[in-house]
């Protein structure tokens, strides 16, 4: 049976709490145990240049302080997520009882304002991504996932023609953003690209151009075909599915949807299948899954690690239900912004565009509502789009950050302007 933070809470009484990691997430821990009036005697840590050092008032040893310890006076608490390899590390010196903070995440995750959390399972390294470019090849999508920040538009299904598809590949060869070359494609992601007919042959042609390509989907619709048109053209996949059960799934991209039992096995099945080619025909492609953690599914995170660890993807990623993620854009009012927070805005804005399916061009990855395009590459070349004024007015408006200069949808960007009450 998982050990459990109540389990943790009840043995830690009368005991030392040793930490194993003096990253991130002893910061996280500590105020996960302050909020229980407990305290960290010390951490431990495999980094050679962190021993003798102190963290957050913390002392960090090694190892072998440890391994002094009496054991019946000591709670071991795994503070990364490299739990595995600690866990046999830990093992190895003869410790075999501990718990590890990442399976605790439905009780600590709700601290974090933003709320990323990603555990690796294999030794697979995921590619870096440089300059991207997001192309919407199919306006539309078979779910409707509550969550999604474009549940509300609709999905018109539209697709963004062959032949427009390889002009812009070929453009997008030679384009640079702000001096940058284009090295990275997604597809999919604010809409479903496993909708298009011709989606084999587009990933295909990206990987022949050069490109990392990278897809985000629901995992529904995925066939033999398309699954080896993936693991032998893209870099990454990701696939969304939160909960390890119907019950939760039902809540989410089951979008509580009668047969939503017959889409959560389906999509399972792909994962495993998608999992077993990849292995198969040796690919490097990266398979990761995508959970939303809230209160619904918060109580399937520890067990959803292992579930998929044992289905062989490379890693699972959860993410906090972010009010950029449950909020439309639309719905937010300028009044709810607050803009001391701007870190990083500056850079991170520039390094996504967006082309939609009608070949509208978007100067980030979140073209919604008003948000006018700065042009339409089926009516202008790519080159000429982003060496326009309209785009150079765009970045030196939203790099002054002066609210009365910013596009609307950019004051209300999670990226740009945090909310107020987040």
């Amino acid at each position: 049976m998982e050990k459990t933070f109540k389990d943790f809470l009840i043995d830690v009484k009368d005991k030392n709490i040793v930490c194993f990691g003096a990253g991130e997430y002893l910061a996280i821990a500590q105020k996960l145990l302050c909020k229980h009036d407990l305290s960290i005697s010390y951490t431990v840590d495999n980094d050679f240049w962190k021993n003798g050092t102190n963290v957050n008032g913390i002392e960090v040893c090694t190892v072998d302080r440890l391994i002094h310890d009496e054991r019946n006076k000591t709670c071991v608490l795994i503070c990364d997520l490299d739990i595995y390899n600690i866990a046999e590390q830990l093992k190895e010196v003869g410790i075999y009882d501990f718990y590890a903070l990442p399976l605790f995440a439905e009780k600590w995750y709700k601290f974090q304002n933003s709320f990323i959390m990603g555990i690796p399972f294999s030794n697979r390294t995921l590619p870096q991504w440089g300059q991207q470019c997001h192309i919407t090849i199919a306006n539309a999508c078979n779910l409707s996932c509550p969550f999604c920040a474009f549940a509300e538009n609709p999905s018109i299904g539209e697709h963004m023609p062959y032949d427009k598809f390889l002009l812009i590949a070929e453009q997008l060869e030679t384009l640079r953003i702000k001096g940058r070359k284009i090295d990275t494609i997604r597809l999919g992601g604010n809409k479903e690209g496993l909708l298009h007919p011709n989606f084999s042959d587009m990933v295909s042609c990206l990987d022949v151009e050069g490109f990392k390509t990278r897809l985000v989907t629901n995992g529904v619709l995925m066939t033999s075909k398309t699954a080896k048109a993936l693991v032998e053209h893209c870099c990454h996949v990701r696939i969304s599915i939160t909960g390890i059960t119907n019950e939760v799934y039902h809540h989410f991209q089951g979008s509580k949807r009668a047969n939503s039992n017959v889409i959560f096995n389906t999509v399972v099945n792909n994962v495993v299948e998608l999992v077993k080619l990849r292995n198969s025909l040796n690919s490097s492609c990266y398979i990761d899954v995508g959970f939303i953690c809230t209160e619904l599914s918060a109580h399937q995170i520890g067990d959803a690690i292992h579930f998929w660890k044992k289905k062989g993807v490379d890693r699972i990623m959860f993410f906090h239900e972010s009010s950029e993620i449950i909020i439309p854009l639309k719905n937010a009012d300028t009044n709810d912004i607050d803009y001391t927070n701007t870190n990083g805005a500056k850079d991170v804005c520039f390094y996504t565009t967006t082309i939609a399916a009608n070949g509208d061009v978007y100067p980030c990855c979140t073209p919604d509502g008003e948000y006018m395009p700065i042009g339409n590459c089926f009516e202008a070349p790519l080159n000429k789009i982003f060496n326009s004024n309209k785009f150079y007015s765009f970045i030196k408006d939203l790099t002054s950050l002066d609210p009365t200069l910013l596009p609307h949808n950019c004051k209300r960007c999670s990226v740009i302007a945090y909310r107020k009450n987040v």
